[in-house]
């Protein structure tokens, strides 16, 4: 029986448009990173030592704090797609700067760290706004959101194994220049996608108002009116934050303490792309259920953060086997907090500022790294138990970090159907 192609990707992506679909191919390409596992690696190939990459990392998010507000209120004024071209532009010719600039010098690849940094912070709030924008029913972004996770998910894990297999046969120049022709793909695919019209009375004003008629700095003081009047949303915006500090950090650091407690390269490998489907899993779960009305967020956000602590803690005190199905469930927690949270922040940002409200968690990601990350090695190499004790300090950082700033989300315990000050996307 033969099946065409364009039925059976209906089939596999419901009731999404062509733009929808298109944004999906988008998502595929841009997360097939051949080099994000492996930079780390190739400094030290090219004869860092630790402690300078270590600073490679600071850069990169001392890059990302600074330009993360801007670029979104760049994405708002000039519109979503305009901010995903410049920054897909800069990522396809980011692993030609690494490529070039890190072997002459120390600072010199710092510099190539920086430029990464703006395609992520260009890309960054810039491509979910620009989701919602294209989500045919608004009420329906978290089943989207949710679908495209669990494509980024699935798409790292392949990038991964890709990136370790060019990295092996052909070497690093091979390497980087594969990822820079990926990340033109998606550059390709995202300059055919529309950018809907977005001129609408706005969130905190009684008037219709083109988005062209506010500045980049206005729009920052205009998210600023609007995480102290949205009931709910300063307290997403700190918890989604900064519990992606600790996410991104055992992450990271996930692969070293594997290792430490005895497994071997290839079972990390296996380790950690299973994690990446228990995310897409739960993605693709969470986002589904996120979709209907009377959702309960915030409960859901509540027990993610208490099964991330458990989860961290578990990392750092158990046996390998013990440590590695912890690492794995993680995947669950991290996929059920992603989409809940985007699509709630989607839902309460006012229109005209959506991007730079979306970035601003990136910001205190960034802020929180640059504290967070340079600690937790330190620790983990500071004492004999530095391993477990370091994890179950991020446990109890993550329940403060999770549970204050939810606790102030003065709302019921449901996600709201539209953002209460604003007439939501037309």
């Amino acid at each position: 029986m033969r099946i065409s192609v364009s039925r059976w990707l209906q089939a596999a992506t419901g009731h999404a448009t062509p733009s929808v679909r298109r944004f999906y191919a988008y998502s595929g390409l841009r997360w097939f990173q051949l080099t994000a596992s492996l930079w780390l690696l190739y400094l030290v190939h090219l004869g860092w030592p630790l402690w300078q990459v270590g600073l490679a990392e600071v850069a990169f998010h001392l890059t990302s704090l600074a330009t993360n507000l801007p670029t979104g209120a760049f994405a708002d004024r000039y519109g979503r797609r305009t901010a995903l071209r410049v920054g897909l532009a800069i990522a396809a010719t980011a692993p030609v700067a690494m490529l070039t600039l890190a072997p002459l010098s120390f600072g010199w690849g710092l510099l190539a760290m920086a430029y990464h940094a703006l395609a992520w912070s260009f890309i960054g709030g810039a491509d979910q706004a620009l989701l919602y924008d294209l989500a045919p029913s608004k009420q329906d972004f978290a089943h989207f959101y949710g679908r495209v996770l669990a494509i980024t998910y699935a798409s790292g894990a392949l990038g991964a194994v890709a990136g370790g297999w060019l990295a092996t046969h052909f070497g690093w120049t091979a390497l980087y220049g594969a990822d820079g022709v990926v990340q033109l793909g998606a550059l390709l695919i995202v300059w055919r996608l529309p950018e809907p019209s977005r001129t609408r009375p706005d969130a905190l004003s009684a008037e219709p108002q083109p988005d062209s008629t506010l500045g980049i700095a206005a729009r920052i003081r205009m998210m600023a009116v609007a995480l102290r009047q949205v009931p709910g949303l300063s307290g997403l915006v700190l918890f989604y934050g900064l519990v992606s500090v600790f996410i991104t950090t055992n992450h990271l650091y996930g692969q070293t303490t594997l290792a430490a407690k005895g497994a071997p390269l290839l079972l990390v490998t296996i380790i950690l792309a299973a994690a990446n489907l228990a995310g897409a899993l739960a993605s693709l779960l969470v986002g589904r259920w996120a979709a209907r009305p009377g959702f309960p967020a915030v409960r859901v956000l509540r027990t993610a953060t208490l099964l991330l602590a458990l989860l961290l803690a578990a990392v750092g005190a158990l046996p390998l086997a013990g440590a590695a199905s912890a690492f794995v469930v993680d995947g669950v927690a991290d996929g059920t907090v992603d989409p809940v949270a985007t699509a709630t922040l989607s839902r309460l940002a006012p229109d005209a500022v959506r991007a730079t409200v979306l970035s601003a968690p990136d910001t205190l990601f960034s802020l929180g790294m640059v504290a967070l990350f340079p600690a937790a090695g330190w620790l983990m190499g500071a004492r004999e138990l530095g391993i477990p004790l370091t994890y179950a300090v991020m446990a109890g950082l993550v329940l403060i970090a999770g549970g204050v700033p939810l606790a102030r989300w003065r709302r019921a315990d449901t996600t709201p159907a539209a953002a209460p000050a604003s007439s939501g996307p037309g």
